[in-house]
């Protein structure tokens, strides 16, 4: 049935090829319905043979009949087109997509997007089970004919056994609509202490995984190593509710990573700022100020406050107002380079004359 289903899209969108067989058998069950609605009530091979000699008069009064009911030859088989794709349509559920990833290691045979999922979970440098592992698995769906759209999302959660093992069951709540598709499933393995598995990329990098497979998969977690970067191993990881929960902890390391690393490059910018004698603020581009080229932003957007609040006499400083200017200011600066400094702060800060 779903092959049924992916045929009458292709017939209605026209994107295969009009030889493929279940096409022809589509498009032949469209015309005989379409033509069986559409048949006049004298059947055209009783005329040829026996032809049937009726007034001028009862002829012109049958087409302004038809007329009058607005069922001339073009309007019915357009009804007849209609009823026919509706007959079709009404037993289509929703279409799955191809899997990518075979039903088992050893097997050739593409598996099923629907489920189960079963598998085991180990440490890749002792092979030794790991329990307790957070189990995240999503499917994705689509809606629409030609030009697909995301429409919905599923997911299940569950946890590896002492054993290492994971069992997913059969996605159940399947999406609803005509038009509707399951476009992929996603598995997402997680664990303290260890890189992320997911079963479309790797991690760090984004190369594709070739070893996932529906049933008796092994994940290997590789350990966590303190060069990877917790922000980027959140973007791989993305997931639902459950995963950013038991992620939590990485987010705030994220954020001390990054101002690890502001600090470093402040440190050496102001090194390098130092060296020179003079320094003429007018002349310094959005792309030295963003860039940490001269110094910290921070530090030249106190310079500029001051220098902006001072030709308005102005001597109160609105510490939280200074701080949102001084975002602002970097934002518009990554996305303007060329500009000056203060020329940005005056834009941004609404100084411009």
């Amino acid at each position: 049935m779903r092959r049924d289903c992916m045929l009458l899209e292709a017939l209605i969108t026209g994107e295969p090829s009009s030889d493929t067989p279940g096409l022809r058998i589509a498009a032949h069950v469209v015309s005989v319905v379409s033509a069986a609605l559409t048949r006049t009530p004298t059947s055209p091979a009783l005329e040829e043979h026996h032809p049937v000699r009726s007034r001028p008069g009862r002829r012109a009064r049958a087409r302004r009949g038809a007329r009058a009911v607005g069922a001339g030859p073009s309007s019915l088989r357009r009804a007849g087109l209609a009823a026919a794709g509706a007959l079709l349509i009404a037993g289509c559920g929703p279409i799955v997509d191809r899997a990518a990833f075979p039903a088992r290691p050893d097997s050739v045979r593409a598996g099923d997007l629907l489920g189960p999922f079963d598998g085991k979970v180990v440490d890749a440098d002792t092979d030794r089970p790991i329990a307790g592992a957070l189990v995240a698995a999503s499917w994705a769906f689509e809606r629409g004919i030609g030009e697909h759209g995301p429409l919905d999302a599923e997911e299940s959660i569950t946890q590896t056994g002492a054993d290492g093992r994971y069992a997913v069951p059969r996605l159940g709540r399947l999406p609803t609509g005509m038009s509707s598709r399951i476009r992929r499933f996603t598995l997402i393995v997680y664990q303290r202490g260890y890189v992320a598995y997911r079963s479309d990329r790797r991690f760090p990098g984004r190369d594709a995984r070739r070893d996932f497979s529906q049933r008796a998969n092994l994940v290997r977690l590789d350990r966590w190593q303190t060069t990877y970067a917790h922000g980027q191993h959140l973007l791989f990881m993305g997931g639902g509710s459950k995963l950013r929960e038991a992620a939590a902890w990485e987010a705030d390391q994220a954020g001390f990573d990054l101002e690890s690393d502001e600090a470093a490059r402040g440190r050496e910018r102001e090194g390098t700022a130092r060296a020179q004698v003079m320094l003429d603020v007018s002349k310094i581009t959005c792309e030295q100020f963003a860039g940490y080229k001269i110094t910290t932003p921070q530090n030249i957007a106190i310079w500029l406050s001051g220098y902006y609040n001072g030709k308005q006499s102005n001597t109160v400083i609105d510490m939280q107002k200074f701080m949102e200017n001084t975002k602002a200011l970097e934002r518009y600066c990554i996305q303007n380079p060329q500009i000056l400094v203060m020329k940005a702060g005056e834009t941004v800060f609404g100084l411009e004359k």
